[in-house]
């Protein structure tokens, strides 16, 4: 499989952006109206499911956040430009009904609160990225290409704490019942020499492969809990406590790991396409986002995976 990383990915299709702005959101939408557009997102990156079983959508071309019905895909809210929003990568959510977005091209950690205000609540230095949040509330933010891991307190008066560099392309993390932060490694098999034993076909050493590795705030220790992957894409734990990672592979898959042997396991097989997220919800099933438009797979409990399409 050739391996085409996801900084280049959204390099290639950001420098098309002002081809399609035909495509894109009205600058406002029809006030009184009583009716959510259900115009698509241009593309779904990050993902995640609110307290009330909406499923949001983090569209970065398009500039905007969607919260859609998880059975349905009918979009029932929507945020963008209008309301501050820019290139949102990833969402979080917060025990008040708040939801966090990274801001990718701006740098941004922004905070959507229930009244509908929108405020940029950090300064990320770099291509902001992942966003999760703990069960004790620590809000845990990363950038990309920075590699850079932070902590986030919400104060824009405050800079962030570093708690980790050098682990690069970091997206889609979580953390664990351990409390630890767990995130994918991709561009270890996105190095110059990676690109090449995947463009040949031929099998790469391990330290070129992607991993997944582990952050210990008590320690502040780095670790290594997995390795060997195929472009490890994101990462969320279960209701149950249990890893699953989705994986660039061909086809792309959603695969469970033991934290503690390493070992993974394939769970389903996606159909053909450039995964980037995933997302719970509370029935099981899982969530993953295409990058490339506005259709999610969904994985259910029993295995079979289908597709849901947001808005229409």
């Amino acid at each position: 499989m050739r391996h085409v990383t996801r900084a280049a990915a959204v390099g290639a299709v950001l420098a098309l952006l002002f081809l399609v702005t035909a495509c894109a959101p009205p600058a406002e939408w029809p006030v009184g109206s009583g009716k959510v557009p259900q115009a698509p997102p241009l593309f779904a990156n990050g993902l995640g499911v609110s307290a009330d079983g909406s499923v949001w959508v983090a569209d970065l071309l398009g500039g905007q956040l969607v919260a859609a019905d998880p059975d349905t895909g009918t979009i029932t809210r929507r945020n963008g430009p209008w309301e501050g929003q820019d290139a949102p990568d990833d969402v979080a959510f917060l025990d008040d009904g708040s939801v966090l977005s990274t801001g990718y091209l701006d740098g941004t950690l922004d905070q959507l609160r229930p009244d509908g205000t929108a405020t940029v609540v950090e300064q990320v230095p770099g291509d902001a990225n992942p966003v999760t949040v703990a069960d004790d509330g620590t809000v845990y933010v990363g950038t990309e290409n920075g590699g850079a891991l932070y902590e986030a307190d919400l104060d824009p008066t405050t800079p962030l704490e570093v708690l980790a560099t050098g682990q690069p392309e970091l997206n889609g993390f979580d953390v664990g019942p351990d409390g630890d932060v767990y995130f994918p490694i991709r561009s270890v098999s996105s190095t110059l020499p990676g690109r090449f034993c995947a463009a040949l076909g031929i099998p790469c050493p391990s330290e070129l492969l992607g991993k997944i590795r582990r952050y210990d705030p008590d320690t502040g220790t780095v670790t290594t809990v997995a390795d060997g992957l195929s472009g490890p894409a994101a990462l969320k734990f279960d209701g149950n406590g249990v890893l699953h990672v989705v994986e660039a592979t061909d086809p792309p898959r959603v695969a469970t790991v033991d934290v503690g042997t390493g070992d993974v396991t394939t769970l389903a097989e996606l159909p053909p396409g450039f995964v980037d997220n995933l997302a719970f919800a509370a029935d099981g099933r899982i969530f993953v986002s295409r990058f490339f438009g506005p259709e999610l797979a969904v994985v259910h409990p029993e295995g079979t995976v289908d597709t849901l399409h947001v808005g229409s």
